[in-house]
């Protein structure tokens, strides 16, 4: 089953993922495929490139960050090669790794995120996107993995930093949503966006967000809580 979808910032590069631990790389200009990633793990639920689009970070049975620059050893596509050395060169491009959480609790990874500078990456923990969402949010620094801060909440199943950078979301099973300070790890606010759990954030411009629930809706907001629009979805 697939899971994580996305696009490289020059769109020359589509990555997807499959819950049995496989990450395969595509050119967009042929449709090619030019790279393959495995990671020991039965569920990658979320991809997201560096803005640079040097790195590659996965959500799944742990919270990790990919070389993908010149001379990556993941830009090889799979075809019939061994699987001990797919294994082999895909760790070879491992930047870090870090565990989802504490076992049976948040013992999965269910969204990450870089920030628009590239500098850091956010994560939420939880069962997997397509269940219960986790008690915490996670912030490191993209290069070297070292820990900033952790939050806690409640249901977390989605992460992405606004635009500019000044705020992080978070979206929860229950429908709410939170909006943190990505400098003191404060929570600044939340409030129930959407009837159902918020499967999907992403930035739009500067301090505002699109959201998409369970419920059916997708709506635009800003990170005061205010709705903007509310878009048709029928």
């Amino acid at each position: 089953m697939l899971y994580g979808l996305t696009v490289s910032p020059d769109s020359n590069d589509l990555a997807i993922s499959v819950n049995t631990g496989w990450v395969y790389f595509y050119d967009t200009n042929s449709w090619d495929q030019t790279g393959v990633l495995f990671e020991s793990s039965n569920f990658i639920s979320a991809l997201a490139f560096a803005p640079d689009g040097q790195s590659l970070a996965t959500a799944g049975n742990s919270f990790s960050v990919w070389n993908l620059g010149a001379g990556s050893t993941l830009r090889k596509p799979r075809g019939d090669r061994d699987f001990n050395e797919i294994k082999s060169t895909s760790l070879a491009a491992s930047r870090w790794n870090h565990g989802g959480g504490v076992p049976m609790q948040d013992p999965y990874c269910t969204d990450i995120a870089f920030s628009p500078d590239g500098k850091r990456v956010a994560g939420t923990t939880g069962v997997g996107r397509l269940d219960s969402g986790g008690k915490r949010v996670r912030l490191w620094e993209a290069d070297t993995g070292k820990p900033v801060w952790e939050g806690r909440g409640t249901g977390m199943l989605s992460v992405a930093f606004t635009a500019d950078g000044r705020s992080v979301i978070t979206g929860s099973d229950d429908g709410v949503l939170r909006v943190w300070n990505p400098s003191s790890s404060k929570l600044v606010r939340d409030w129930r966006g959407h009837g159902k759990a918020v499967r999907q954030i992403v930035p739009f411009k500067s301090a505002t967000f699109v959201s998409a629930g369970e419920d059916g809706a997708v709506v635009l907001w800003d990170t005061a809580g205010r709705e903007l629009m509310r878009f048709p979805t029928d």
